[in-house]
């Protein structure tokens, strides 16, 4: 298991060639919150400023110290520096609003857990504004999850699924 943290400055060596094709900036998940999306590699040219990115197709392995892409030519140039409209950058979820249904505060977004294949296992608890099996878990899984929102606005979690979960042996599995 991955923190998402953990990713960014990670150099990207692309295994048909063996070539380090730069550092993690950033990472991107897909608008549903369950799959990593893309990689943001940083932008270049003092001009005419171009974003490189990595679709997650071509991420090979979340390894320890590198992660392995597919292919040397897998960068993707954009001109603008927003990746896809159906992706949400990492440093746009971290300390955003966790919530019930009802309203209810649980907390924020510390970080983001991710599987060796990029898939997302749970949301890293921060700060959090309930007594609860979820708090001292410190995680919600990705499962709990009802609504994912748009721009700033909350996540919604089910809260009662979140607390069963966090009293799995699941848990455990995860943080270490």
């Amino acid at each position: 298991m991955r923190i998402s943290k953990d990713i960014i400055g990670m150099p990207l060596i692309s295994v048909d060639e063996g070539v380090n094709l730069g550092v993690v900036k950033d990472i991107y998940f897909n608008i549903a919150l369950n799959a990593l999306a893309g990689v943001y590699l940083g932008s270049d040219g003092l001009i005419k400023r171009k974003s490189r990115f990595i679709d997650a197709k071509d991420v090979i392995l979340l390894g320890e110290d590198v992660v392995l892409v597919r292919r040397t030519d897998a960068s993707e140039i954009s001109e603008t520096n927003v990746a896809n409209e159906e992706w949400i950058r990492r440093s746009q979820l971290i300390g955003r609003e966790i919530q019930t249904a009802g309203n209810t505060l649980i907390g924020s977004i510390g970080d983001i857990y991710l599987g060796p294949m990029g898939q997302v296992r749970a949301l890293a608890l921060a700060k959090a504004q309930i007594e609860s099996p979820v708090a001292s878990a410190g995680l919600i899984m990705r499962d709990a999850i009802l609504e994912i929102g748009e721009g700033g606005t909350p996540i919604i979690v089910d809260l009662s699924v979140a607390e069963r979960q966090s009293m799995t042996p699941e848990i455990s599995d995860i943080i270490s």
